[in-house]
């Protein structure tokens, strides 16, 4: 019963992270969030960006916070769909180069990111 008590109460050293993400004022339609424990002990979690929005679980402590949303470049004549690439819009301050950092602590966490284009 009491293992059970603790697994309710986020008992585990993870919280519940709510956001949303917007880039130059609008909610990014679409990419994917990744929260990187500064502790490095703790594992990454990562989840789907859907009209602005996310919500996943997270380990508690400081993270940095990586973004990106790649939008596919149109097919070149000849070439097929496993070959092509995409344009990164996020700019890398925000995800490879990220300045981005979150403290998750106990229980719901709301996280809002402005984004600024290049």
């Amino acid at each position: 019963m009491i293992a059970l008590i603790a697994g309710c109460s986020g008992g585990d050293g993870a919280a519940e992270v709510d956001g949303q993400v917007t880039l130059d004022g609008q909610p990014l339609t679409e990419g994917v969030i990744h929260f990187f424990p500064l502790d490095g002990k703790s594992r990454t979690e990562s989840t789907f960006i859907r009209e602005g929005q996310f919500h996943l679980r997270v380990p508690l402590g400081k993270h940095r916070v990586e973004i990106s949303c790649v939008r596919p470049r149109a097919l070149r004549k000849g070439q097929d769909a496993d070959s092509a690439t995409g344009d990164e819009i996020v700019p890398s301050r925000y995800n490879t180069k990220s300045e981005l950092q979150v403290d998750v602590k106990k229980g719901n966490n709301n996280e809002r990111f402005e984004l600024k284009g290049i």
